[in-house]
Order: structure tokens, then C-alpha cells, then sequence
């Protein structure tokens, strides 16, 4: 299949400024938001196009003058929506979509204009309560109850969260690893995880667990931060933490083995677009494709 041609910035500028008829547009990061976001507006009838940022030439952006890491999807909506609102284009009939990630610990710039999902990726919005009671009981089968789920889950989701967050802050280097060796039933609230241990793994495998004190005490912070925002649990969730998280807990209670992926498409057929509507980014959405 011959390979459709990426659309330049000076492209974009030109159709925004001279077109009447695009209104609607949809900017998020990659494919797997896309097909969430053209699956909602498919079973809600509504109009909209959904482009994701692999269909965009970017050369001759300096993100690294911008202060955005690079490569990076989540910042070329952000450089898009700056761009095109530089030039005169009218972003607001438009929406840039952009994961939540650990914004509210190390904001980005140049954020505004551009809208953040509620949870901590846009695919988690479908982990909702209705999604978490078929992994208990469809997949569990009922060995765990759906609050010891909510806690094992978010208690583990929000150290990974924690120690990305410290890592950007501190501008030390750590790999996001599995929790699985740190992962463990305490027999009455669900799985908890061993922060200190979890911790150690992540500076050792970049060579820093010198910098364990440091890193530790960032960690509790941000971890005391978190709580003292008030929010939902799943606005410090990120998706391959979520998928990751819930593979181990299935794994550990041993009733099957399932793959990464086997989570996450669980998870994409539990999509249901009148319990995605209930959100605010949702609500975002179908405002502007009907407007």
C-alpha cells in the first residue's frame, strides 16, 4: 500500500485560514487514542475527523527551544496547537488532545489551548467501575473483591507515577520497571506494593541507586502532593501502568496467564461511549463535533 504523504505545518496553516469547512478536527497522540475517540464519535453519531500526530511533518520545529522533550507525541499536539494558534488559525473549533501524564507534578509549557484527559491517559477513562466488577468476577472469578482491586490497583499505579514524576524532577535517571518482584498479597486489603525495594530496582538498572535517599525522599512527596489534590485515583494512572498492573495481579492470583496485550484489549471491548460521555474530555468532545 503506497504511503500517504504527511501534512506539513505550512499545509495546515494554509487549510485553517482559508477553509470554512473544518471545524471539528481532532488532534490526539497515536493510533490507540484514535480509535477510542472515532469509536465514540461513531456510536454517537456525531461528526468529526481524528488525526493522530504520525500523520504530521514536524521538520523545522525546535522543541527543544519550546522546552519539550522530543521525540515525543504528547508534545507535537502541544507544538500543533501552538503553532497553528500563532498563525491566526481559530484552535477553538478545534481539540488538542493530549495525555494527562504527570502534569499536575511537572507541568508542561505552552499548555494552553490544548486539553488534558481526566485520567492519566486517554484510555484509561474506560477502566471505569463497571469494567473493574467484569475483571473481578469474569476474570478472577470472584477471588478478589472489586474494592481490594481499586486498592491493589491504584496503590501500585501511583508509585510507578511517583517515581516518573520524581525522575523528571530531580533529573535523575530511573527505568519504569514492572513491579512484579515488588508486588505482594498482604491477605486482607489486596496486593501492596514494597516502595523502597521497587525503588532500589529502578535507580539500579540506570546505575544510580546511590541516589536511592534522594530519589526516596521525592517520591514520598509527590506521593503526599497527590493525595492532598483531592482527585480521582485514575487522574495518576497512567494505561501501560494500568495494563501492566492488572496483568500481574491476574498472574499472581493464578488463574490464567494473559499477556500485556490480552489486558488491553480486555479493556478496549469494555468501551462503552454513554459511560465515556460522563467525562469532562468527552463532553469536550462532543461540543466540538456538534458545533
Amino acid at each position: 500500500m503506497e504511503e500517504v504523504p504527511k501534512r506539513k505545518l505550512g499545509e495546515l496553516l494554509f487549510l485553517y485560514n482559508t477553509e470554512r469547512d473544518l471545524r471539528g478536527d481532532i488532534f490526539v497522540e497515536g493510533p490507540g487514542d484514535k480509535l477510542i475517540v472515532d469509536y465514540y464519535l461513531q456510536s454517537r453519531r456525531l461528526r468529526g475527523r481524528v488525526y493522530t500526530m504520525d500523520s504530521i511533518d514536524f521538520s523545522g520545529v525546535n522543541f527543544d527551544e519550546l522546552g519539550l522533550p522530543h521525540p515525543s507525541a504528547r508534545s507535537a499536539v502541544i507544538a500543533l496547537c501552538r503553532e497553528l494558534s500563532m498563525n491566526g488559525a481559530q484552535v477553538g473549533s478545534m481539540l488538542f488532545i493530549v495525555d494527562r501524564d504527570q502534569e499536575d507534578i511537572v507541568p508542561s509549557p505552552h499548555i494552553n489551548g490544548v486539553h488534558l484527559t481526566d485520567a492519566g491517559a486517554l484510555p484509561v477513562h474506560i477502566y471505569d467501575n463497571d469494567a473493574e466488577s467484569k475483571v473481578c468476577s469474569l476474570v478472577l472469578k470472584h477471588r478478589m473483591s472489586e474494592n481490594n482491586l481499586k486498592r491493589s490497583v491504584s496503590a501500585a499505579c501511583f508509585v510507578l507515577y511517583a517515581a516518573r514524576a520524581a525522575s523528571k524532577r530531580l533529573g535523575i535517571s530511573a527505568k519504569i520497571l514492572p513491579p512484579s518482584r515488588d508486588l505482594s498479597d498482604d491477605g486482607q486489603n489486596g496486593f501492596v506494593i514494597c516502595k523502597e525495594s521497587y525503588l532500589r530496582r529502578c535507580l539500579t538498572a540506570c546505575g544510580n541507586s546511590h541516589q536511592l535517599p534522594e530519589f526516596s525522599v521525592e517520591v514520598n512527596s509527590i506521593l503526599e502532593r497527590m493525595a492532598s489534590l483531592g482527585r480521582s485515583a485514575y487522574t495518576f494512572i497512567n494505561d501501560h501502568d494500568l495494563f501492566c498492573v492488572l496483568k500481574l495481579i491476574i498472574d499472581k492470583v493464578g488463574l490464567s496467564a494473559v499477556s500485556i496485550s490480552d489486558v488491553e484489549n480486555m479493556m478496549s471491548m469494555s468501551a462503552d461511549a454513554n459511560r465515556l460521555a460522563t467525562h469532562r474530555l468527552f463532553c469536550e468532545i462532543e461540543r466540538i463535533a456538534t458545533a
